[in-house]
């Protein structure tokens, strides 16, 4: 059973959300989709559910609306009561800039996007460089993923502070993703590119089951780059799954299907140990306003940002290993985990639709 780490309340101020990749996969939409080709559950179907189980934000998806006033009447359809806040918590930008053309194509996207993201209150950025990854590609191994030159990395790093530094020009943060796949998979990857960008202006987005997934240490990662991490994402493996799937056999999208990626379970049986996660989030005060003393970036006094704590876990909607759990049941439970290792939840959960 998922208890407070301390007795008292923890990264107080800090918000909860959820990614609809539950319920609706981004990078395969078959995995959430019938034997037609139709989703199981439709974008408001999704948000509906994820309003109602108290979260305040969720990432975006490819099926919201993006203008500011659709949205708005959209997230009112899913049930979002009147005065209460609902925010996207972050859009997500494919970086490509260790392939040819991709420095270009990166940044037109994001200054197609940045308008209609601005509009609806985005703050934070999500990133990772997509630029010869493997990881939607279904039948490759992750075990053959691309390992950057120094020329690649040289300009991923340029390209990433170019693209932070235009994104906190128009009052965002640039989060980049460590995942699985990529060339920034491992936690001396992930090291590396944090030593080589801006402080400034490149952030982390800390996803604790891309990275324990990768052999790296997830509280480890928080206690060397506290100052850096301005998202993160709060996800589980599955034991047997993380044991029993071959790197040189399994790709990306076979390891989703098999259920390697769960929610924070209230059974408190985890791969990934959250409690000892948000501790280390708490003792670098990753909840505190003005965490800037080693990036020397001064926070904007007329900006309140917003610090999230994200439950994600990409699942096939129908697998033999949910025992009958939907989607929303494993979202009331994260939602209770987590509420509860911060020292708020006061009664167990309560599943069902």
């Amino acid at each position: 059973m998922a208890e407070s780490n301390t007795g008292k309340s923890i990264l107080t101020g800090v918000r909860i959300g959820i990614t609809p990749t539950g319920w609706r996969n981004a990078d395969f939409p078959d995995l959430t989709a019938n034997a037609n080709g139709t989703q199981y559950y439709t974008a408001q179907e999704c948000l509906k559910e994820i309003i109602a189980t108290g979260f305040t934000g969720c990432s975006d998806d490819r099926d919201f609306p993006k203008d500011a006033a659709a949205w708005k009447a959209f997230l009112t359809a899913a049930g979002l009561p009147s005065g209460r806040e609902f925010h996207v918590t972050e859009p997500w930008i494919s970086t490509w800039f260790t392939t040819a053309g991709g420095h270009r194509r990166t940044l037109d996207f994001y200054e197609a996007n940045k308008g209609q993201w601005s509009a609806r209150g985005v703050q934070n950025i999500g990133a990772a460089e997509f630029g010869n990854a493997v990881h939607l590609r279904p039948h490759v191994p992750l075990k053959q993923r691309n390992r950057f030159s120094d020329q690649q990395w040289n300009a991923l790093v340029e390209g990433l502070n170019e693209l932070g530094r235009r994104a906190a020009a128009d009052g965002f943060r640039l989060c980049y993703h460590p995942h699985m796949g990529t060339g920034v998979q491992t936690q001396p990857e992930m090291d590396r590119l944090m030593a080589g960008t801006d402080a400034a202006y490149v952030h982390l987005l800390l996803d604790t089951g891309h990275l324990t997934w990768a052999g790296g240490d997830p509280v480890a990662a928080v206690h060397r780059h506290g100052e850096r991490i301005k998202h993160i994402h709060l996800k589980d493996l599955r034991p047997d799954r993380l044991a029993g799937l071959d790197l040189a056999k399994t790709s990306f999208k076979d390891g989703v299907k098999a259920g390697i990626f769960t929610v924070p379970g209230s059974d408190g049986k985890w791969t990934v140990p959250f409690d000892q996660v948000l501790k280390a989030l708490d003792d670098v005060d990753y909840a505190r306003e003005d965490r800037w003393k080693k990036t020397g970036q001064a926070p904007d006094p007329q900006k309140k940002w917003r610090k999230w704590l994200v439950v994600e876990a990409e699942q096939p909607t129908v697998a033999d290993f949910h025992h009958g759990k939907k989607p929303k049941d494993y979202a009331v439970d994260a939602y209770w985990t987590v509420n509860s290792l911060l020292g708020g939840a006061k009664s167990s959960p309560k599943g069902g639709s």
